[in-house]
């Protein structure tokens, strides 16, 4: 519409009284959108309840699978033989690799769903404590692991005690062919131009079988593998969850590496 001044009032008033259905069709628009929004945050939260309830009713026939193979293998081997023990034995492996994507499953939705109460926490003291966990499971590793005496940040203790065990633990398995391993965790200068609102970068290093550069925005989704770590079965969540942790406090996380040349996740988290 064009404004002419030269217009009679009546004229000036009606063409004012055509443009004031437009806040009405914006307010409409905007209740359509939350009305979708609303459509959406019911279908997630019945997705959500639908895999929690997967999860809880798989645990006691997958329990009573690996309970009687168990049996079988330990009671009736000699019977069996050794190619019986063998199928045993891979009935076994099958059990372990649902069990541990019932596990993943649950931490990916604990990284969505977990409440926020965000404080000052030491990130460098969390990867020890992390660390320490994956020393104790194998101790025949040798990796050598630097970590800086102290990372502070803002945020869930709960949440960044499971961004740290992920990334660790990702970091752990794809050096497990070097001898010894290495792994760095360190804070870093901010990207140019920070306004000072985010706290510090922080990088995770490793020198494991790194990645193709191309796969890194696939490997970041859940249950997307990278390279086979000695024919080590993996979920493929931990880099979706250290996301989605921190997307949650704010941040942004990435990941870069060259094949054979390690990798290494930086990411800042809101202060």
């Amino acid at each position: 519409m064009t404004f002419d001044a030269h217009r009679p009032p009546t004229d000036r008033l009606q063409a004012v009284d055509a443009a004031t259905p437009r806040p009405a069709a914006s307010g409409a628009a905007r209740t359509a959108a939350d009305e979708r929004i609303a459509e959406l945050s019911a279908r997630v939260a019945e997705l959500e309840a639908f895999a929690s309830a997967v999860r809880h009713d798989l645990r006691t026939p997958l329990t009573a699978i690996q309970g009687f193979a168990d049996l079988l293998l330990s009671g009736f081997g000699r019977l069996l033989g050794r190619r019986g023990s063998e199928y045993i034995e891979r009935i076994l492996e099958g059990a372990q690799r649902i069990e541990d994507l019932i596990a993943a499953s649950k931490r990916l939705a604990d990284a969505s769903r977990l409440p926020l109460n965000p404080r000052a926490v030491d990130l460098a003291a969390l990867a020890r404590d992390a660390l320490t966990r994956l020393t104790r499971a194998e101790p025949q590793r040798l990796v050598s692991v630097e970590i800086s005496p102290r990372i502070m940040v803002f945020g869930d203790p709960a949440l960044l005690t499971l961004l740290m065990e992920e990334l660790l633990a990702n970091a752990w398995r794809a050096t497990a062919h070097r001898r010894p391993g290495r792994i760095t965790l360190r804070a870093v200068d901010g990207d140019d131009g920070d306004d000072g609102d985010d706290g510090p970068a922080v990088e995770l290093t490793d020198d494991g079988r790194g990645l193709d550069p191309s796969d890194a925005p696939r490997l970041l989704e859940p249950f997307q593998r990278g390279p086979d770590h000695d024919g080590q079965f993996t979920p493929g969540v931990g880099l979706a969850v250290a996301r989605r942790i921190v997307g949650r406090h704010g941040g942004s996380l990435r990941i870069d590496g060259a094949p054979d040349r390690g990798a290494t996740v930086t990411f800042t988290l809101s202060a």
